[in-house]
């Protein structure tokens, strides 16, 4: 009998340790401390403004020069990239529909467009958004931003890479570890704030290592601004120099925001 009741809590205790390992490895908040993986810190963040946003933008790039918002939406026949503030009148520019438009970002004068999966990137004059040029490159087109320099841009992987504006030669690569599906950029004071495709979150990434520095959920603003659905995403990060804080906002949201965040600690590095 003593036998039998030591082979029946054995029994037991293998179900219990596999229940618990099962859901260590179907929860990641519970499964990076138990193998050993740093949880990558929460910053939070402070409301600073709202704003309405087109509703018919399903926004893919999103950058701030004051005064003016540059915004790019996406799907075939019906990208377009706009030019716009509070208190100016709407530029708009309908892209071919050949083209899908994804990730925008400044250098100078020129505004760059990224295109999902044709390797075309077409660059704009800022300021009568008139096509200047069309340079090419390998891969698809996600998100873009610059450092003011170089153009920083993702493919939808754990990639970031660097490209001169010119030619669109990769100066450089960053391969961030433990994201995937990088998306929509921006860059400021050495930090590459991404996004992830049908994430809530924003991550803060070093732009020297690529280290993971901390990541603000923004899920409380998403369903503030729309219910939930396939499509309603967030989408769209650009950094207002002068009230020190990002605007942000999603994929046909009513809504932007103005956001201040927390500044990560360039103690952490995951």
């Amino acid at each position: 009998m003593q036998a039998i009741s030591l082979a029946l809590y054995d029994s037991a205790m293998i179900r219990l340790l596999t229940a618990i390992l099962y859901c260590a490895l179907s929860l990641p908040s519970l499964a990076a401390p138990l193998f050993g993986q740093p949880k990558i810190p929460l910053l939070d963040y402070q409301l600073l403004d709202t704003q309405p946003h087109n509703v018919n933008s399903f926004t893919q790039g999103l950058v701030f020069e004051a005064p003016y918002f540059y915004e790019s939406s996406g799907l075939y026949g019906k990208s377009f990239i706009t030019r716009y503030s509070p208190q100016k009148k709407e530029q708009l520019v309908i892209i071919s529909a050949t083209l899908f438009a994804e990730g925008l970002t400044i250098i100078g004068q020129q505004l760059y467009l990224l295109t999902w999966r044709k390797g075309i990137l077409q660059v704009y004059n800022k300021q009568t958004l008139a096509l200047q040029k069309t340079l090419h490159y390998r891969g698809e087109g996600w998100g873009l931003t610059s450092d003011g320099h170089q153009l920083i841009m993702s493919d939808g992987s754990n990639r970031i890479r660097f490209r001169d504006p010119h030619t669109l030669e990769i100066k450089r690569q960053l391969t961030i570890k433990g994201l995937d599906k990088l998306n929509e950029l921006e860059y400021t004071q050495d930090i590459i704030w991404a996004n992830r495709w049908f994430d809530n979150a924003i991550y803060a990434i070093s732009a020297s290592n690529g280290c993971i520095l901390g990541k603000v959920n923004l899920t409380a603003l998403r369903h503030h601004s729309v219910t939930p659905d396939h499509r309603n995403v967030l989408n769209g990060i650009a950094y207002d120099h002068q009230q020190q804080g990002f605007w942000v906002t999603g994929k046909f949201w009513p809504t932007r925001y103005l956001i201040r965040i927390e500044t990560p600690s360039d103690t952490h590095c995951i």
